[in-house]
């Protein structure tokens, strides 16, 4: 409790959150310490950090000015020799009375020493106060000092994404190695909404979706997206591609790649868990025709649940990079 009573003025230390003061400094810290990661995510909010490490004031116009009045924007920083080296951020999922943790950061030069403990514990405190009775958080499995940190403060794991790429020619297969029925592919339709949803939903538990974002997010194009067809560009450049595999005229699979550089793009899929061998083979198959046909590296995170598709991506030379945890500490008996 000391770390929620420290006053605003501390200048040294552990501290809460002061977006006036603090904003630009969290965005240079993450913007180090996730860089190459959310130059993998997404391009535009790789550049929202960018232009937000060079302009702070970008931020109120992101987020607005509400959010640091309301609770959404809430944590705790570590400062030291007049810089800010550490943070972490604590924020309700709705009323659910779920808390998410995240943006949990040290500069290299300061780790080892328990300032992100300090810091997680600080969160876990202003969660408790404030009625939590769940924390979720999500760590890459090698960063096993995190992971160990995690475990030991009641976190335990309750999913996994593993994150699987390939480049251009490697792991290529005939398309069909078994009989396919009446599989086919065809483009994403506004009706195939609905069929999508229950096909994400069946992948991952609730509590894993709280802290990833929604995979359906893919599958919806934005308004901007028409104009950007008339944009010049250089032949056999990749848009973004949205597949759903059909069984006469039901939606079994879907997949979304977006591409994030000229030689990489983002892979979501969709299927049931599973899935049948003849639509993870067919659902293989379409991902490695446009790594061919584009020239692009494509990149998966792939839910536990799809197992058989996991294991048809490695067997057909598909890179295993790591595993992205999801993980719970309940609260509910800090209560008192």
């Amino acid at each position: 409790m000391a770390a929620l009573e420290a006053p605003v003025a501390v200048t040294a230390g552990l501290r809460p959150f002061n977006p006036f003061r603090d904003l630009a400094g969290v965005t240079a810290l993450l913007a180090t310490v996730f860089g190459p990661e959310l130059s993998l995510e997404s391009r535009s909010t790789a550049r929202l950090v960018r232009w937000m490490r060079r302009y702070p004031s970008i931020g109120w116009i992101w987020l607005g000015f509400d959010a640091w009045f309301d609770g959404t924007v809430s944590g705790f920083v570590w400062v030291e020799d007049g810089r800010l080296v550490g943070n972490a951020n604590i924020a309700p999922v709705g009323y659910s009375g779920r808390w998410i943790l995240s943006n949990v950061a040290v500069s290299e030069d300061r780790r080892g020493r328990g300032i992100g403990r300090s810091l997680v514990e600080a969160c876990l405190s202003r969660a408790r106060v404030s009625g939590a009775e769940r924390v979720l958080l999500q760590v890459w499995e090698k960063n096993q000092a995190a992971v160990h940190l995690y475990r030991s403060l009641g976190f335990e794991e309750v999913g996994r994404v593993t994150r699987i790429s390939i480049t251009p020619g490697r792991g290529a297969r005939p398309e069909q190695r078994i009989s396919s029925g009446d599989l086919r592919w065809a483009d994403v339709r506004p009706g195939d909404f609905r069929i999508l949803a229950e096909l994400a939903g069946a992948m991952v538990s609730s509590t894993a979706r709280a802290v990833r974002p929604s995979p359906l997010v893919p599958f919806r194009s934005s308004w901007l997206e028409p104009f950007g067809r008339f944009l010049p560009r250089p032949s056999g450049h990749m848009v973004t591609q949205r597949r759903v595999l059909l069984r006469g005229r039901a939606p079994v699979a879907a997949l979304a790649a977006v591409p994030v550089s000229d030689d990489l793009a983002r892979v979501t899929i969709l299927s049931p868990p599973g899935p049948a061998a003849e639509v993870a083979e067919r659902v293989l198959a379409e991902l490695e025709r446009l790594a061919g046909c584009y020239g692009v590296s494509l990149l998966a995170d792939v839910p536990a649940s799809l197992d058989r598709l996991q294991a048809g991506m490695v067997e057909r030379g598909w890179g295993r990079q790591d595993s992205l945890l999801q993980m719970t500490c309940d609260r509910s008996a800090d209560a008192g």
